[in-house]
Parts: C-alpha cells; sequence; structure tokens
C-alpha cells in the first residue's frame, strides 16, 4: 500500500507557474528611478539611447542600467 501511495505521488507532475513579466514605461521607470535602481533618471536615458522600445521590465532595466554603467570608455 506505502509503495502505491509512492508511485501514484511520483507520476504527478508539478507545474511551476510563472508570473508574466509587468512591462513599465520609459516616464514610470524613471520616475522611480533613483528608489529602485539608485541612479537618476538621466542614467536610463543614456542606457536606453537608440532603442527603440518603449517599456520594460525592472530586471531588464536593470540589467540594460548596469551595462551602461560598466561600458568601457572608448
Amino acid at each position: 500500500m506505502a509503495e502505491e501511495v509512492i508511485k501514484q505521488s511520483s507520476k504527478q507532475t508539478s507545474k511551476q507557474v510563472v508570473a508574466p513579466i509587468v512591462k513599465y514605461s520609459i516616464t514610470d521607470l524613471k520616475a522611480v528611478s533613483r528608489k529602485v535602481f539608485g541612479c537618476n533618471p538621466e542614467v536610463i536615458d543614456g542606457a536606453i539611447h537608440g532603442k527603440p522600445i518603449q517599456a520594460y521590465g525592472v530586471e531588464e532595466m536593470r540589467n540594460l542600467i548596469n551595462d551602461f554603467l560598466n561600458k568601457p570608455i572608448k
């Protein structure tokens, strides 16, 4: 009987529910830039310069900011 319970529980697969990435406008991200990203709004302007996208997720913007700030000077 115990073996049956173990076999049944091993057959069940658990699916992870992944929340969709919420995207915010550049204006909204600039408004909270100091609190969320620890930088001035102008840094966001530099990080997205030349990119056509007008909405970003928080982690996506954080990565863009870090890449921009750590970019080597030519």
